[in-house]
């Protein structure tokens, strides 16, 4: 084996890798398989329950395919000057020569030995733009439960119509906050094959970083039976789905008729928040908001700390009443949306709120009160 490739290109696939691979370094699945043929370099990670194929153009003297270790492998390519890299196979050793330096890596493994890459097959499938799909991992990833509720630790995914169109929902809850966030799509999938199937938290994580690399470029979405494919380009990321029921979100937000109506500056919010955060700790993390008409004050008391208060200007007409929130929450929130307002529909201090966006239908939070600190 023995091809010239682009630097950048192939650090690009292996920094994705990293986020695949087993961190452990003892096994097959801490390594990349690589495989030059034709004018391509091949190249394939997976820990068994996510697997990521790309494929990067190579000038491809002699063909042939190998694993190396993944961590090292990204390693020597980062420590790289020149723009070009030249690499070669020999004796299951792989020469890696850029300018002046060479390395040779013996952390080699016949190719053999690498779990065979199997995507979901499927003729239905759907496309979403990268950029509606960064958007919609974005608002909705922060709030998945941790490991200890399957049914909850992942997104549920859903295919819904509407009067603009054909729309893909993606749903995530760890039962004191809900996320719901939706983008347009095209083609067509049994909405069955999507019913209590959730996409795991680390699934959607990877996701979410591979986005980074394309603008507005479209996804390809292949659903079978235990498995999800995403490819983008010449680029596959599929991945086992969770098997779990989700929970009945829709009477959640149909209960709260939000009585109370409040739009205030995100930028604005985001920055007193900020400032709250200073006393913010682990054993007093409420922080209460108190509505007057056209003003909204926000205070923080940590006894072991100090305090802290703040009024500013909100479009609120309503009866003064106060309510108290997780602090990290509404970070979390603002920091995922891109808006300029946001709007609060409550009812009472015991109530959930729901976020929205003023004039956008695709997006929709639900954030549970708490009991103040004091």
């Amino acid at each position: 084996m023995k091809f010239s490739v682009n630097t950048k290109e192939l650090i690009r696939v292996l920094s994705n890798i990293q986020g695949i691979i087993d961190k452990s370094g003892q096994n097959q699945l801490s390594n990349v398989f690589i495989h030059a043929i034709d004018d391509k370099l091949v190249l394939n990670a997976t820990n068994n329950q996510l697997t990521l194929l790309d494929k990067i153009d190579a000038s491809v003297e002699e063909e042939g395919l190998i694993c190396v270790k993944a961590h090292r492998f990204l390693q020597v390519m980062r420590s790289l000057n020149d723009s070009i890299t030249s690499i070669s196979l020999k004796r299951m050793s792989l020469s890696v020569r850029s300018g002046k330096a060479q390395f040779n890596i013996k952390e080699c493994s016949p190719a053999d030995d690498f779990p065979p890459y199997t995507p979901p097959m499927s003729e239905e499938k759907i496309t979403i733009k990268n950029s509606g799909l960064r958007r919609m991992l974005g608002e909705t990833i922060f709030s998945i439960m941790k490991p200890e509720r399957q049914n909850l630790n992942g997104a549920s995914v859903e295919l819904h119509e509407k009067e603009e169109g054909h729309f893909f929902r993606m749903v995530t809850t760890d039962g004191t906050r809900l996320s719901i966030s939706e983008i347009p799509y095209s083609g067509s999938i049994d909405a069955e094959k999507l019913h209590q199937m959730l996409i795991p938290q680390k699934a959607l994580q990877e996701l979410l970083n591979l986005t980074n690399s394309y603008g507005d470029q479209e996804w390809t979405l292949i659903f079978g039976k235990k498995k999800a494919c995403f490819s983008i380009e010449i680029l596959e990321f599929s991945f086992t789905l969770l098997t779990g029921k989700f929970p009945e979100y829709n009477m959640i937000i149909k209960k709260i008729l939000g009585e109370k109506n409040v739009q205030i500056d995100k930028k604005y919010f985001s920055s007193v928040l900020k400032r709250v955060s200073v006393f913010h700790s682990k054993s007093a993390n409420s922080v209460m908001f108190s509505f007057s008409p056209n003003q909204l004050e926000v205070s923080f008391t940590n006894s072991d700390v100090g305090d802290f208060r703040e009024s500013f200007d909100v479009d609120y007409s309503n009866d003064s009443f106060s309510i108290s929130f997780n602090l990290s929450f509404f970070q979390e929130l603002l920091g995922a949306l891109d808006a300029e307002i946001i709007q609060l529909e409550m009812d009472d201090p015991m109530r959930p709120c729901l976020i929205t966006v003023p004039k956008r239908n695709d997006c929709r939070f639900v954030i549970m009160p708490m009991r103040h600190n004091t």
